[in-house]
């Protein structure tokens, strides 16, 4: 994070080794410092804004490595020693250790004071604000072109210090904050808060964490890639996203990769869809029928319970699409699958397998109830004709019923045994349900 050079200093007069009594007009909270021959940096003057935020430890000719912390004076003092070099930028946070226990979270921006080595230090308290994510800490290690290839990648990356528990982050790039919708400067929690924001449930939370924890402690113990895994996260805005989770232990870093897979799910599942169900009732499609056809009939081998298929065909549809045309003729489908859905549990598998036919596994059904299932959908179904804008148009249906027997190992037998049952029903007036025997 680059520190922002361009700050004002009103009436600050060049080369004041007396002090800088312009700063103690201004509310913020400003330090002066000086760079000595030896590289030392020294406290020159303060306001008491500044003083109260450091609990009143300030004094002149203090050097600062007695006023902040090992990981602090590491993220600062190589801003202030390049200070000739600094860009604009919105600065440089960092956490402060109070006496009373307290940790602020502050944002520094430095800028050069005079030629004889004085610097500004504007300090920006952001405890208040927004706390949603560790601040990253440059690692040593990274340069600052490795680092702006971190930045670059497509997908978040996390480095931390390899402890499962308390690991501290190191290094965060760019699209981790832009897919969870954070600021590095003012967005910043413990690795616990960052928990229950992400996974508000406990139950979810729960699960997420004690899958996450064993697949890193095998994948650290076993020096190797830890399987993907995609849970939904919570954004800051509130949004959820898929995320793929992917982690290594690299050396005696942790390095994290999250993948935002939200718009990929999205279109694998739609196009699921646009492959098993059929566009036009919003129910599964022959396709589907028969790929979950053999799941059910090894299911119901495995249990040994009942399980019965119905075929149904709708009287005389053709008139009806002659008579009042397709489109009326498409809207009385989908009237009658709602019509059946009505009367059927949600473990029954409905399916369009074509035009006016469909097929309905009912599993745990033997055959006398799947009679009854089905005479209540041929009664549900002709009660009341299908009103289509103005028109009034009279349904009715066949229904074929069939319950897989101990000799049949496939679906279709059974749908065979059904399909014939439907015939008879047809050939002995409609509007009826005949069972296979």
């Amino acid at each position: 994070m680059k520190a922002n050079r361009d700050v004002e200093t009103p009436n600050a007069p060049p080369g004041n080794t007396d002090g800088f009594p312009w700063i103690h007009r201004v509310g913020t909270p400003l330090l002066v410092l000086h760079i000595e021959p030896a590289g030392a940096i020294t406290v020159s003057d303060f306001n008491p804004s500044a003083s109260r935020l450091f609990d009143h430890q300030l004094a002149k000719g203090s050097l600062l490595d007695t006023l902040l912390d090992v990981e602090t004076l590491d993220t600062l003092k190589p801003i202030i020693h390049n200070t000739h070099n600094l860009e604009p930028g919105p600065g440089t946070p960092f956490h402060l250790h109070q006496k009373n226990g307290h940790t602020r979270v502050l944002v520094c921006r430095v800028c050069l004071l005079d030629q004889q080595h004085h610097l500004l230090l504007t300090l920006v308290d952001k405890t208040g604000g927004s706390t949603l994510l560790p601040p990253p800490k440059n690692i040593a290690m990274l340069s600052d072109e490795t680092k702006a290839i971190l930045n670059w990648l497509p997908v978040a990356i996390e480095i931390s210090s390899a402890n499962i528990n308390t690991a501290d982050t190191l290094f965060i790039n760019n699209k981790f904050f832009e897919i969870f919708g954070y600021t590095p400067e003012q967005d910043v929690i413990t690795l616990d808060e960052w928990w229950e924001v992400a996974y508000p449930d406990p139950s979810y939370r729960k699960l997420v964490s004690e899958t996450w924890l064993a697949a890193v402690k095998e994948a650290t113990e076993k020096g190797m890639d830890m399987p993907p895994q995609i849970w939904e996260v919570h954004c800051k805005d509130g949004s959820k996203k898929n995320i793929e989770f992917r982690f290594r232990a690299i050396g005696d870093k942790y390095v994290n990769v999250y993948v935002d897979v939200t718009e990929q799910l999205a279109l694998a599942a739609a196009l699921r869809k646009q492959a098993n169900i059929d566009p036009l009732t919003n129910i599964a499609n022959r396709r589907y029928f028969f790929q979950q056809a053999d799941d059910f009939i090894l299911q119901a081998s495995q249990r040994l319970t009942p399980l019965s298929v119905l075929i149904m065909d709708i009287d005389f549809f053709k008139i009806i699409n002659d008579r009042y045309g397709h489109e009326h003729g498409d809207e009385t489908l989908k009237e009658i699958v709602l019509r059946t859905q009505h009367c059927l549990s949600t473990s029954a598998l409905f399916a369009r397998m074509g035009g006016e036919e469909f097929a309905i596994l009912l599993p745990d059904t033997p055959l006398e109830l799947a009679n009854q299932i089905a005479w209540q959908i041929c009664e549900h179904i002709g009660q009341t004709p299908v009103r289509v804008l103005d028109n009034e148009i009279p349904v009715t249906t066949s229904i074929g019923v069939a319950t897989l027997s101990s000799t049949e190992h496939d679906i279709n037998s059974v749908l065979r045994r059904a399909d014939e049952a439907l015939y008879k029903a047809k050939a002995t007036g409609r509007n009826r349900v005949v069972s296979a025997t």
